[in-house]
């Protein structure tokens, strides 16, 4: 009997200690940040989705994004390009947490970036994260407008490629017409004269 009521006692004392703990670790956003990290690298689009509130605002450099539906789509778009980061354990006050590291994504690695540096900003309420803000830093902005400026004397692509195209073929047509008018009237001012018809004298 005696042995029966500490089994139970072990028990009631586990069942108020491990929810304590749990909370506890949802309140930590130092905690937080370190499951959101590792679950962006694992490319685990619903398990960062997760740790957002359901009105969480993300603040990007191509823009804001509210609520989410629109975080997932920018979820999949960093799983689908291969996201990584590597970052530096966060400075936390209170329900506000601030971080360096970089990241590292097909796109920029296509313009032959292989990391770029950064500051993630977050603001945690009740154990989720309400406001997203990654910002680049001013040395990693230049980097990638220096590698997404065309380099003078390359072939131009794209939309100016089809504009210049289009330029082509019109000045093209207007020669082949003006050679046209041209030959034209050169033929007309070779042809001889007509010969004056004579009367027979038959009538």
């Amino acid at each position: 009997m005696m042995l029966r009521g500490l089994v139970l006692l072990v028990g009631l004392i586990a069942l108020l200690v491990i929810p304590g703990q749990a909370f506890a670790q949802a309140q930590d956003p130092a905690a937080t940040v370190a499951v959101l990290v590792a679950r962006e690298n694992a490319h685990d689009v619903e398990g960062v989705v997760a740790l957002f509130a359901d009105d969480a605002v993300v603040n990007l450099i191509t823009g804001p994004l509210a609520g989410k539906d629109q975080i997932r789509g920018w979820q999949q778009e960093l799983a689908d390009g291969s996201f990584q980061a590597k970052v530096t354990p966060p400075q936390v006050s209170g329900d506000h947490a601030v971080w360096t590291g970089t990241i590292s994504l097909d796109r920029f690695r296509a313009l032959g970036l292989a990391e770029l540096a950064g500051t993630w900003d977050v603001i945690f309420e009740g154990g989720k994260i309400k406001v997203f803000t990654f910002t680049f830093t001013p040395e990693a902005l230049a980097s990638i407008q220096a590698a997404s400026t065309p380099t003078p004397g390359m072939p131009r692509t794209g939309a100016e490629n089809s504009y210049a195209a289009a330029w082509f073929f019109l000045v093209a047509g207007m020669a082949s017409a003006l050679i046209g008018l041209f030959m034209r009237r050169r033929w007309r001012g070779a042809r001889p004269a007509a010969v004056p018809r004579q009367d027979s004298g038959i009538s």
